[in-house]
């Protein structure tokens, strides 16, 4: 992750007037997506993770009877599974709330869910179509445009939790990929099909979260205040599907709220080229733009 690196908030504009009237990023809490393989496990984690196989070995191979087999030996069968199932009973893993018991682990990846908050956004120096269908949300829509180090830079820890991050999501084949030990990787993996998305996340939550305590969350996310949005934003391009009046309704609202930013049109508005004025018009507006 380079700090120099341009990324991207698409959003409408209710999220917009949100941004600018409370100067602050709404981070909702992961269970609320809908991709429900995020913040789950690999086929291979979760065996590996959960006493699950174990515990049916045991089931098997340890506590079914032997035919002809003798008492002394049938009581060392029976104390040798009951010292595997202790054993297994110890085990433990590592989430970013602290460390849980492996028996536990298919009740507890849903509660951290719960308990931690994310935006999204989009790396790229250049707009994508495929995202202000997916998450422009109607056609009078912006996209906000700032770097990696800015971002990090007016960012404002809340109070209400004690870790705040800005992590690449990894894209991955769920039924074959293995997650490294890093306790984040679960919430910062994505199937393949949603690597167009070329995600950055803000992650936020507090790590003294008692998982034990609820299954929900009664927020549906935190704010995070922004120290300055005019430090923040680079420019601010409005949806090629834009209504007519929509330019000139965000320029004002940034007059308003003393936003010193540029305000585009989408590069994806542009004319076609089938004429030598046509042309030249659009390299002014290139320049001017620059």
């Amino acid at each position: 992750m380079k700090s120099e690196d341009t990324i991207q908030r698409y959003m409408n504009l209710p999220k917009f007037m949100y941004l600018l009237q409370e100067n602050s990023l709404f981070l909702p809490k992961m269970s609320i997506f809908g991709d429900q393989l995020e913040g789950g496990l690999t086929a291979r984690d979760y065996l590996k993770t959960s006493n699950e196989a174990s515990e049916l070995d045991i089931g098997i191979n340890g506590f079914f009877p032997v035919v002809g087999e003798t008492p002394e030996s049938r009581e060392e069968r029976l104390n040798n599974a009951n010292n595997i199932k202790k054993q297994l009973r110890e085990r433990t893993f590592r989430t970013p709330f602290g460390i849980h018991r492996c028996d536990d682990a298919q009740k507890l990846f849903p509660r951290c869910r719960e308990q931690i908050y994310v935006s999204c956004w989009h790396r790229s120096p250049y707009e994508c179509s495929a995202m202000w269908q997916l998450y422009g949300e109607d056609k009078n829509a912006i996209c906000i445009f700032t770097t990696v180090d800015k971002l990090e830079e007016q960012l404002h820890r809340p109070d209400s939790i004690d870790t705040l991050v800005l992590r690449d999501v990894t894209y991955l084949d769920h039924a074959n990929a293995k997650f490294d030990e890093d306790k984040l990787t679960p919430f910062l993996s994505k199937a393949f099909p949603f690597s167009f998305e070329k995600e950055l996340r803000i992650v936020g939550f507090d790590s003294h979260s008692d998982l034990n305590y609820s299954d929900g969350n009664g927020q549906t996310g935190i704010n995070v205040k922004v120290k300055s949005l005019s430090q923040l934003i680079d420019k601010i391009i409005i949806s090629p599907n834009s209504d007519s009046w929509f330019v000139a309704t965000i320029e004002k609202l940034c007059r308003q709220f003393k936003l010193d930013v540029t305000v585009q049109t989408s590069s994806l508005r542009i004319d076609r080229i089938e004429s030598f004025f046509v042309a030249m018009e659009q390299l002014q507006k290139n320049n001017s733009a620059q």
